[in-house]
């Protein structure tokens, strides 16, 4: 496996394991950040949050 340099934010990886475990959260959004050196947690759907909240939280223009 290559290493690419790049971190996962300690927050990323705290938020994913309740999502995973305990289903804390409805989705995660990551994203580089400004020096493209880590990735950082951008935002966290709340438990009832819908599809259509999902899309609006995606950036228009950026992929993610």
């Amino acid at each position: 496996m290559m290493s690419t340099g790049i971190t996962l934010a300690d927050e990323c990886v705290t938020e994913f394991n309740a999502l995973r475990m305990k289903r804390a959260h409805r989705y995660m959004i990551m994203k580089p950040n400004e020096d493209k050196t880590s990735i950082v947690l951008e935002k966290v759907g709340a438990r009832d949050a819908t599809f259509e909240q999902f899309k609006e939280d995606m950036p228009k223009d950026q992929c993610r």
